[in-house]
């Protein structure tokens, strides 16, 4: 899935709105590649999109580990 310039300017709306969509497509495919999305720039635009979707982030394996 790739962004228009539209697609950006409506931020994570685009996720809200096209939810049931990029889900659907999540449990055909068991993955979408995501390309140009300015949202996902950022861990926080990352976790907007995730919440747009209501998905739960993934967490870095090291999250809570001491080995940091």
């Amino acid at each position: 899935m790739t962004a228009s310039a539209e697609d950006n300017a409506k931020g994570a709306a685009f996720f809200s709105e096209n939810k049931e969509q990029i889900r659907a497509d999540l449990l055909k495919y068991g993955a979408i590649w995501f390309r140009g999305f300015d949202l996902m720039k950022s861990v926080a635009g990352n976790r907007e999109m995730h919440e747009a979707l209501g998905l739960d982030p993934c967490l870095d394996p090291l999250h809570s580990s001491g080995l940091r």
